[in-house]
This record gives structure tokens, sequence and C-alpha cells, in this order.
């Protein structure tokens, strides 16, 4: 989503040419311009605010009538846990995302959630508690030797060659049962539509 005078400077000069390259999203939500850290409170809001993607999976800051591509560390969310099943995650624009339909898990034990807004990366300080969550294909309990020995197999499994695996569990968020699939981390961009170092 782009703000209104973004919109009207994209309207006015519509041929300001892109780049990429300069901006950055880490892996726990912070963004970078050329290597240093961006902290400005008034900077921040209006990146956050003008956050979106294109047709092509690639992630830009709308900054007035230019698009700036963003690269990515991990995914085009970083989500944290707020402690509110009716806020759900938020994510590294301070939004809420509360509709997923799918858990991933890679082959280093990273986890992501897809959903509306596309795949998002749960940060390490929640992975305990997400994975609490994890559960028998039918929503009952599983024990956790016999949680963990499955996610072993399908990690294990995860290869260049056999890249996506279904895993035979599932997250339950709320009232929602989510299925679970392995993705080798490589994949990750192509099975979910985004460019971790977008193109022009």
């Amino acid at each position: 989503m782009l703000d209104p005078d973004t919109l009207r400077a994209m309207a006015r000069w519509p041929d300001v040419p892109a780049v990429t390259g300069w901006l950055t999203l880490d892996g726990t939500g912070r963004w970078y311009v050329r290597g240093q850290r961006i902290k400005h409170p008034l900077i921040l809001a209006h990146l956050k605010s003008n956050y979106d993607r294109d047709g092509s999976g690639r992630w830009f800051f709308q900054n007035g009538p230019q698009r700036v591509f963003v690269s990515l560390e991990q995914a085009p969310h970083i989500l944290t846990w707020t402690g509110d099943p009716k806020l759900g995650f938020r994510d590294q624009c301070d939004r809420h995302q509360t509709r997923f339909d799918k858990t991933v898990l890679d082959e280093e034990g990273r986890l992501y959630l897809h959903g509306e807004h596309g795949l998002g990366y749960v940060l390490d300080q929640d992975l305990d508690t997400v994975l609490s969550w994890l559960c028998r294909a039918d929503g009952a309990p599983e024990a956790e030797d016999a949680l963990f020995a499955r996610l072993e197999t399908a990690f294990d499994s995860l290869t260049g060659d056999r890249p996506v695996t279904d895993i035979p569990l599932v997250l339950r968020l709320g009232d929602a049962l989510l299925p679970v699939e392995g993705c080798h981390g490589s994949r990750l961009e192509s099975r979910f539509h985004f460019q971790k170092e977008p193109r022009l």
C-alpha cells in the first residue's frame, strides 16, 4: 500500500528510473541504505508506509516518484509474535498479519509463514513459541520427541534434487490448522514468488 502523497508524485513524474542495490531489509527487520542502518523515525515511517511489491515479485520502497527495490536477507516480511491471537504477528512495517495459509520450514530449521501478504520469516526469539503450536495432522498434540523426529526426517530429505516435501504436521494458529511444508532455502524465492536481489 502506498500513501496518497506518493501516488500523486508518481502521477506527476511517471518516468523517474528505478534503482536497486541501495536498500536492504535484514533478517531482523532492520532497514539499511548502502550498509548504514536507517534510524530516523520520520524516514522509517515514510519507508514503512510505502513498501509494496510488483508483479515480478520484486519488493520496493516507493520514494515519491522513484521506485527503490529492496534487497531481502530472508523474506519480504519479518514477523514478530505479538502475544495476542487477535493481533497475530507484527511485521517490519508495524502492520499486523493474522491470515496465513501455510507454515514453511527450511533445511536449517528456519520457520516462515505464508499468507495474503506473501512470505514472512519468524524471528528466532519467537521460534520456540511458534514451534509449540505444531501438532499431528488431525490437530491432536504430538509428543515432543516424536515431533522433532518428524522434523529431523524432513530436514534430512531436503536437497537440491528434492527441494520440497510435505511434513505430516499442522500448525495451530488460533482456530486455523496450517499445513506444514519443508522447502530448501534455495527454492523459497521461486516457490513463493519473490526476489531477494531484485533485478532491473
